[in-house]
């Protein structure tokens, strides 16, 4: 999905680049980005939160993060995490079992030098597959066909991924290829041609997601930054492809 991979790379961009949003329609946002998207997929939420410099600062994003803020989600405090892995990155994180509800308001406040950023955010109903969680597929021929259903309680756009089995494209090195697009459905016919794992998995997302992500605005669902807090809901299934 082209919208929503160039918008993120450009604000990724900016944020390692260490350089200024060009729109002087942005400017009142000063010098601030944030990155939010609250997920039912994830047992933690994290907001990522950065200084944004001018171009001439060679900066990378972990320099540029924002150390020591106060920031919680409907009250609740976030801790800061300093993730020394690949890929290191630095951000606020709540363990959320259970805390991301459908239909739900969320809101995000971030208190740092005396300045406060906020947001709100309208969590979009459950999706949900019907469609088993796992599905066995034994190829009789050289390719096979399936059609994937989902559940929602209102009409809106998804977003489909379909994840492809791993495959050794060089020695010693794997790639799993995943595609992506936006659709008005509530179903996906899929083909599969070879062995392994796929993984099919549905995305509802709120208004402010689609204006960042898809409309490529600088900002949606927060004040006083650049960037976004949004929402998504999440569901996956397991395609296991076989030969007899």
């Amino acid at each position: 999905m082209h919208s929503k991979t160039n918008i993120f790379v450009f604000f990724l961009f900016c944020i390692f680049c260490g350089c200024s949003f060009p729109d002087d329609t942005y400017q009142n946002f000063k010098n601030y980005s944030v990155i939010a998207i609250l997920s039912n997929e994830q047992n933690k939420q994290k907001v990522y939160c950065y200084k944004v410099n001018d171009i001439e600062t060679n900066t990378t994003a972990l320099e540029n993060f924002v150390h020591n803020a106060n920031v919680s989600i409907n009250g609740k405090s976030m801790i800061e995490i300093y993730q020394d892995k690949f890929p290191q990155e630095k951000f606020y994180k709540i363990d959320s079992v259970g805390f991301i509800q459908p239909n739900t308001n969320y809101n995000v406040l971030i208190e740092t030098d005396g300045k406060i950023i906020d947001g709100n955010t309208h969590t979009p109903t459950l999706v949900e597959f019907i469609t088993p969680k796992i599905v066995n597929i034994q190829l009789q021929n050289s390719s096979d066909t399936l059609l994937i259903e989902w559940s929602d309680t209102i009409e809106r756009q998804y977003i489909f991924s379909l994840t492809y089995p791993l495959k050794e494209f060089l020695p010693g090195y794997f790639d799993r290829r995943i595609e992506e697009e936006i659709i008005n459905k509530k179903t996906k016919s899929i083909v599969v041609r070879d062995t392994g794992q796929y993984i099919a998995k549905v995305i509802s997302f709120d208004e402010n997601y689609k204006k960042y992500f898809i409309d490529k605005e600088l900002v949606a669902g927060i004040n006083n930054a650049y960037g976004v807090f949004a929402s998504i809901s999440v569901d996956s299934i397991l395609i296991n492809v076989t030969k007899p």
